[in-house]
């Protein structure tokens, strides 16, 4: 056993994660955000400073004049005017949750730097219009990693995030975090991330999910696009609702396994019927209402993810939840298939280029060319047990 006093020490130094704040830029160029950010230097709030200015303007150079890429004594030149330029150039970000001071570009600056690459394949009109988005998140599992391929992309400038959920240790075979991270709201996880990557983006939180009271935020917000990851069934029936109500297109990634599913409503250009039309009316009344049997909960579940996609596997899985396993599965590679083909459909839906709703499906399997392991006997098995499981009622209850 550890010592008395190592325990008190241990004790006395854990920390929480910490809670978002919207990291505050300074402009040296200032006289009172220079008193302020020596102010924060000298009260201890800011411990550590990086500053990668000599790398920026290397990059900024090369993205203005490729033509002269090469030419050494004009690159130095301008990185060199840029070095000059002291502390005054570009703005210098607090982030709180470490005690840091980084200093940025300026916000278009730094937009184009890391746009840049995305050149000839968006251009930089399309560029500017999918970066102008304000685009809404509801359930960071699935979501987070949309949101890094949306942000990685340079889509969206204003992001309404909502989730109520922690981080826990099961969490970190699919989520892009780690174990000090563990026990702190997926949203604040997210949130610091995005902000690192670029702290010009404006953030909105929700900090318990989606609920009724979030259509007043979204109204004011006026989204562009809605992404849907929420377990929650009355919340997805209902952001459904609500995304019909205000013609906003909706978004919903699915995994199951190795298989990953898109839906798009385009609530904008049509009228759409709940969930593609795969729930019936009653049925997704019953899901708003939030009076709903547990067998009308697998019925809905199975109906949304559309029973031709599971697996024998994935559906001995759903019938082990509760038995022998805590959650259904779900593979990190599954989840960063469906946010590479979120941020695929987000930049074509926000470009207009999407006509209608659909339903598109991608396999990692069939990606590869990989056959089924699972053998004919044990298949015909699995789907008895499954419409055993599909019509019983001795569990029905209330969700």
């Amino acid at each position: 056993m550890p010592s008395h006093q190592l325990h008190a020490k241990i004790g006395r130094l854990t920390e929480q994660p910490s809670v978002w704040e919207q990291p505050i830029g300074y402009d040296l160029s200032i006289t009172s955000d220079q008193v302020a950010v020596e102010q924060l230097i000298d009260d201890g709030q800011v411990t550590r400073i990086y500053d990668p200015v000599a790398y920026i303007a290397e990059d900024l150079y090369s993205i203005q004049h490729p033509d002269a890429m090469d030419n050494e004594s004009q690159r130095k030149e301008y990185v060199d005017q840029v070095i000059s330029r002291g502390e005054e150039f570009g703005r210098w970000f607090h982030f709180t949750d470490d005690s840091t001071l980084v200093r940025y570009p300026d916000r278009q600056d730094h937009f184009d730097l890391r746009t840049a690459r995305n050149n000839n394949l968006t251009t930089k009109e399309e560029q500017r219009k999918i970066g102008s988005a304000t685009i809404a998140i509801y359930g960071l599992s699935v979501g987070r990693s949309i949101a890094e391929g949306l942000v990685g992309s340079g889509i969206g400038s204003t992001y309404i995030l909502g989730d109520f959920d922690h981080i826990t240790p099961t969490n970190l075979n699919r989520l892009h975090s780690s174990i000090e991270k563990v026990g702190g709201p997926k949203l604040d996880d997210l949130a610091w991330d995005i902000s690192r990557v670029d702290p010009y983006i404006k953030q909105i939180h929700e900090r318990s999910g989606y609920t009724k009271e979030s259509n007043l935020l979204l109204d004011s917000c006026n989204p562009d696009l809605i992404i849907e990851e929420v377990d929650n069934l009355p919340a997805k029936a209902l952001l459904r609702k609500y995304a019909s109500s205000r013609k906003v297109p909706l978004m919903m990634v699915t995994d199951l396994g190795k298989k990953s599913i898109i839906d798009i409503e385009m609530h904008n250009l049509e009228s759409v019927a709940p969930f593609l039309g795969k729930v019936s009316e009653e049925l997704n009344e019953a899901l708003i209402s939030d009076e709903y049997s547990e067998k009308q909960k697998r019925q809905a579940m199975s109906k949304i993810v559309g029973v031709r996609n599971l697996s024998p596997r994935i559906v001995q899985s759903f019938m082990d939840v509760g038995a022998k396993t805590t959650g259904a599965p779900q593979l990190r590679r599954t989840v960063y298939l469906g946010a590479s083909l979120a941020t695929e459909s987000a930049e074509e839906i926000l470009l207009g280029r999407v006509k209608k709703s659909m339903s598109r499906t991608a396999s990692l399997t069939s990606i590869l060319g990989e056959k089924s392991r699972d053998g004919l006997r044990a298949d015909i098995g699995v789907w008895r047990n499954f419409l055993r499981y599909m019509i019983d009622d001795s569990s029905d209850r209330n969700k």
